[in-house]
């Protein structure tokens, strides 16, 4: 049998995932494609074919991830009416997508460090969907009189800046965890900086809620 449309689909989210591993492990600059391709399963005239060259294949690691989570956040939140669920969901699917792939997270703050140095038009309007979609919840809010006004830049970063930070500092809760639990002896303190992604977006969302909700 032929090769289908999903198995062209598959090999790309394999491409895809690799490079984002290779570029938040090693930056732009750093990241070799013979050493993406090799890992990928694929040689590099077939990376060129299925994504393009290396900057095209950055600009794809973006524009697919934040295009992905948009979409799944426009679906999550279409049937709820309240704002305040909507934000929950937001920032619970941001989250999953972070645990879903958890060199994404790394890669979006080596990015943020150097200023969107290669981040293309469409990756950054992509972002920026994300950031107007959190506006657009929070100004349903302000409308239903559920949320008092406020800054929907300073709220996306509380949210996604937080939840990024999270996801990429693992290692280094990990090695902070352990040297805790050697000092005190104290599991439950071990536990706190380790806690499942999903746990933190539903903590910060509520500390979101809870300095905006009118009515607490």
């Amino acid at each position: 049998m032929g090769r289908t449309y999903m198995d062209c689909d598959t090999k790309k989210q394999i491409i895809l995932r690799t490079a984002t591993k290779h570029f938040a492990n090693a930056g732009f600059d750093g990241a070799r494609v013979d050493e993406i391709a090799a890992e990928a399963g694929v040689n590099k005239a077939m990376l060129y074919y299925r994504v393009g060259n290396k900057e095209a294949l950055y600009e794809e690691i973006f524009v697919e991830t934040i295009g992905g989570v948009l979409s799944q956040i426009e679906k999550e939140i279409r049937d709820e009416d309240s704002p305040e669920q909507q934000l929950t969901k937001f920032a619970t699917v941001f989250a999953g997508s972070l645990n879903n792939n958890p060199f994404i997270a790394p890669l979006i703050l080596r990015e943020v460090a150097s200023g969107g140095t290669h981040m293309n038009d469409q990756a950054i309007f992509k972002m920026n969907q994300i950031r107007t979609l959190l506006a657009t919840i929070l100004k349903k809010g302000e409308k239903k009189n559920v949320f008092r006004p406020s800054n929907p830049l300073l709220i996306h970063i509380l949210l996604i800046g937080t939840l990024n930070f999270y996801s990429a500092s693992a290692s280094i809760r990990n090695k902070l965890s352990e040297n805790v639990n050697k000092k005190v002896n104290r599991e439950e303190d071990k536990k706190d900086f380790i806690l499942p992604i999903s746990v933190v977006a539903t903590e910060v969302v509520n500390l979101v809620l809870n300095s905006i909700r009118i009515n607490n």
